[in-house]
């Protein structure tokens, strides 16, 4: 990746550098994100695939797992696409905290084996690096189609990093030209609360139907169906439309401002695997995994802090319970320096 000279020092400011390259890639059969991260000298790797089959996806410490060198994606028995820009790249440069963070935008087509399918798909490169403030927290959303005329679209939007009112990343692409838009909101859906199957997915956005989770993440409730498609209905569907931090409280259904309805969920909830609930506070891999996360992710020390006291904990239980034993088998008996003999 190549990187602005002011994000190349190891350190700056007391911020390690922080540096990611991820590539998406969109489709209607198969969608696909591969990314390779370094925060300091930690690396990590990771990608996902969703398709017909599901979602399937792993994350490794070991940055070598995906390659994302320029022009190529490739994960062993999972991908190996040729990456081509597609329209015209876009770079920004903004504060952080006190320091400086620079992030790169490249609309892309990605032509070769996903997930055991040939395709030819748009794709978007996102690359970032900087010294972002330890506590970094944003809502990214990117994505490709066509409009009704068939023109390519792409998008990045953005909140939390990069996103002031002029200057921004996010950017509407149509036919590989650039356009900054305006600040977004992101309303997010309860895991869970999606339909699983393709023919509910489908129903989702039709009239006459709408998920309950779509509506439930706004705070609707009430009784009726939309007459209209949600997805069409923008800023106007909502009396208040939601926020990162408030929910709205109507949908405009039909003709009638207010009118809101309630939809019966089409998924299972999630099966809970109670036993790993139950031994979960007891396993000291448990504290490891949040405190690494925490110490990646950024934020408060206190589940690190936590991570440590338990597994000092274990550590001296493990050292005791070796002593007692150790000092049992250090007392010696007759039985055991003249065993009974027998013929």
């Amino acid at each position: 990746m190549d990187l602005p000279h002011a994000a190349r020092a190891p350190v700056k400011g007391g911020r390690p550098l922080k540096r990611w390259r991820y590539v998406g890639v969109f489709g209607d059969e198969v969608m696909a994100c591969f990314g390779v991260v370094r925060i300091g000298v930690l690396p990590q790797a990771f990608w996902a695939v969703l398709d017909a089959g599901g979602m399937r996806e792993r994350t490794r410490f070991a940055p070598r797992a995906v390659d994302l060198r320029d022009g190529v994606v490739r994960v062993r028995d999972v991908a190996d696409l040729r990456v081509e820009p597609d329209g015209e790249a876009i770079a920004v440069t903004n504060r952080h905290g006190a320091q400086d963070i620079w992030t790169r935008k490249t609309p892309a087509r990605a032509r070769g084996t996903l997930a055991g399918v040939v395709v030819d798909l748009p794709a978007l490169i996102d690359d970032s690096a900087g010294y972002h403030a330890r506590v970094t927290d944003w809502e990214w959303a990117a994505g490709a189609g066509t409009t009704a005329d068939g023109r390519d679209v792409r998008w990045n939007l953005v909140t939390g990093i990069h996103d002031g009112a002029t200057g921004s990343e996010r950017r509407v692409w149509v036919d590989g030209a650039p356009r900054e838009v305006g600040p977004v909101t992101f309303s997010l859906v309860r895991p869970g609360h999606l339909p699983k199957t393709r023919q509910a997915q489908a129903r989702c956005f039709t009239p006459g139907h709408i998920c309950w989770a779509i509506a439930e993440w706004q705070g609707v409730g009430g009784d009726g169906l939309p007459t209209i498609n949600p997805a069409e209905a923008g800023l106007p569907g909502w009396d208040t439309p939601g926020t990162t931090t408030s929910v709205g409280d109507s949908w405009f259904s039909g003709s009638t401002p207010g009118a809101s309805f309630a939809q019966e969920v089409t998924a299972k909830a999630p099966r809970r695997l109670w036993f790993m609930d139950a031994i979960h506070p007891f396993l000291p891999m448990s504290y490891i995994v949040e405190a690494l996360r925490r110490l990646i992710t950024g934020g408060g020390l206190g589940p690190v802090w936590h991570a440590c006291v338990v597994l000092v904990a274990f550590t001296a239980g493990a050292l005791a319970l070796t002593a007692v034993s150790a000092r049992r088998r250090q007392v010696w008996t007759l039985d055991r320096l003249h065993p009974e003999l027998s013929l």
